[in-house]
């Protein structure tokens, strides 16, 4: 739940997961997968769904295991700490859907984690703490492409703080993370589908 295990863990189902895409379009592979009749938008959204069902098995034992261990010793059974499942399975979502497109286009297993993991850490990280980095950039063109890529790219980090609030029963004063976010994920997603679609194999 820290940031440095969040970031650890990220990182490597980012190395885990990068493969699925650019193995897919090897020769053979490809060719068999698109002589069956299922539609092209449909394989993209099984990848997808697929890698997300099995990322949030992996969570659910991981955070699981962790939360029925500290339970134990303690005796303290906070359930709303199993609401991280939920909450970093789509953060994950989130930045796979960029992992599908890096992968179709590039189709190369090394520049898809190469693409996803600068953009987790340090790009997104670093966007994160935008207001802090104000206080030494004070021009405001610098401050307005600041404000621009954050908006426009994902916010892990900020999700990971709301999913921290959640869990300790405190407020969350803006949805904007997540709401932003989610608008990237279904733009990467469509923009992998009609690419899909479009290239010849």
């Amino acid at each position: 739940i820290s940031s440095i295990s969040f970031n650890v863990v990220f990182i490597l189902l980012i190395i885990l997961v990068s493969s699925f895409i650019p193995s897919m379009l090897e020769k053979g592979n490809i060719d068999l997968l698109i002589s069956k009749p299922i539609s092209r938008s449909n394989i993209i959204l099984g990848k997808f769904i697929a890698t997300n069902v099995i990322v949030f098995a992996i969570l659910t034992y991981l955070i699981g295991c962790i939360w029925l261990m500290v339970s134990l010793k303690t005796g303290v059974w906070h359930f709303p700490f199993l609401y991280s499942i939920i909450g970093f399975t789509l953060i994950f979502a989130i930045l796979y859907s960029l992992i599908l497109l890096v992968g179709l286009i590039s189709q190369s297993t090394i520049i898809s984690i190469l693409v996803n993991v600068l953009l987790f850490f340090p790009i997104t990280g670093l966007l994160s703490t935008r207001e802090g980095m104000y206080t030494m950039v004070t021009s405001k063109p610098v401050q307005g492409v600041i404000d621009f890529f954050y908006y426009i790219l994902p916010k892990p980090w900020d999700i990971h703080d709301m999913v921290l609030k959640i869990i300790a029963g405190q407020p969350v004063e803006s949805w904007q993370p997540l709401i932003t976010s989610l608008v990237f994920m279904f733009a990467m997603l469509s923009l992998s589908i009609y690419y899909f679609k479009k290239k010849d194999y």
